[in-house]
């Protein structure tokens, strides 16, 4: 099976208008592991006395490949838009299946909340004189990444940083994570690649686990058939888990039930995605205007002509792009809660 990229990559200078800082912002097992995100900060600031909104870019990979800064995988049209802004994104890593699980997968994403809220966090990372406005956050991502912008509004997170994500913006997610799809073995012709890859490879990378590793990035061609291997046979029950936290279906049904208010959303999806099945977002919208009646106008949503990744052509100027943040921008930046 080919590499599971985007079949329109994002070009390398991506990141040319900005500079990239690293930080940590945990560190896991005995080792004290670091895992870090990428401060991505405009090179051309616009004069500003005041704090910079705030976006967060959770990167694809299927939970299993990728990295925070892997620029075919990077939408170039978020970083403009950021930019417009004079916003600063943050891109960070976060634990991998097969090695992780996704209950691990999601304490990183709680605890990269905490440490943007904490002032020992994200504003000790940040270059002298640029402050930010923690209370003003727009959170995306890509496929694995959607489902990660997603489950970031669904978390129980303490109520000031939940209050604080403004809007969600959902590339292709992965949602309706107990569809067979996801849980089933079968050839898949995953991006028209033909075959499922042959089983032992992820048999003996498994094998060879001594079940001390900390895999934050993995990125292509470094075991690029991996995802491959895990979508195709079906493995998510085993890999991710089975518990209700880790399906945003359930969870969003759940939180409707309690009250809770999920962030405005806007969620596309290619109509010719062989990655990641369409009738995911088609479930999620359906579940949304089930369960959030009356909260039809904070959903968006369009399908587009094109397959997984297919927005990496885009820009903030292109039609269809330019409608969803036109709807974004009634909540982030400099919103009003919502």
């Amino acid at each position: 099976m080919a590499a599971p990229e985007a079949p329109i990559a994002t070009p390398p200078d991506v990141f040319a208008n900005h500079t990239i800082i690293d930080a940590p912002y945990k560190h896991v097992c005995a080792s004290k592991t670091p895992i870090l995100t990428s401060i991505i900060v405009p090179k051309a600031r616009q004069p500003n006395s005041s704090k910079r909104p705030l976006a967060i870019f959770f990167h694809g990979g299927a939970l299993v490949v990728g990295g925070r800064t892997y620029a075919p995988w990077f939408s170039p049209w978020i970083l403009e838009y950021v930019r417009q802004h004079d916003g600063i994104l943050l891109s960070p890593d976060y634990r991998l299946l097969p090695e992780h699980s996704g209950k691990e997968i999601l304490e990183d994403v709680k605890d990269f909340f905490a440490w943007i809220a904490s002032p020992s966090g994200l504003a000790a990372a940040l270059p002298k004189g640029i402050e930010v406005d923690v209370s003003d956050i727009l959170v995306t991502g890509g496929s694995a990444g959607g489902y990660l912008s997603i489950q970031s509004g669904l978390l129980n997170l303490p109520e000031t940083q939940r209050k604080a994500i403004k809007a969600i913006i959902s590339q292709y997610p992965m949602l309706d994570m107990r569809d067979k799809w996801w849980t089933e073995d079968y050839e898949k012709n995953i991006f028209s690649a033909g075959p499922n890859p042959p089983k032992h490879l992820l048999a003996d990378h498994l094998a060879s686990l001594k079940g001390d590793e900390v895999v934050t990035e993995r990125i292509p061609p470094k075991d690029e058939w991996m995802g491959g291997s895990i979508i195709g046979e079906g493995l998510y029950p085993k890999f991710l888990g089975t518990t209700t936290e880790l399906y945003p279906l359930e969870v969003l049904a759940q939180r409707a039930k309690e009250g809770v208010r999920v962030p405005p959303t806007w969620v596309f999806h290619g109509t010719e995605d062989d990655v990641v099945p369409i009738h995911g977002t088609h479930k999620f919208v359906d579940l949304w205007k089930e369960s959030l009646p009356g909260r039809e106008a904070e959903l968006y949503v369009n399908y587009e002509t094109g397959a997984h990744g297919f927005d990496a052509e885009g820009t903030v100027e292109t039609a269809w792009v330019k409608k969803g943040l036109e709807f974004v921008a009634q909540y982030w930046p400099g919103k009003a809660s919502y």
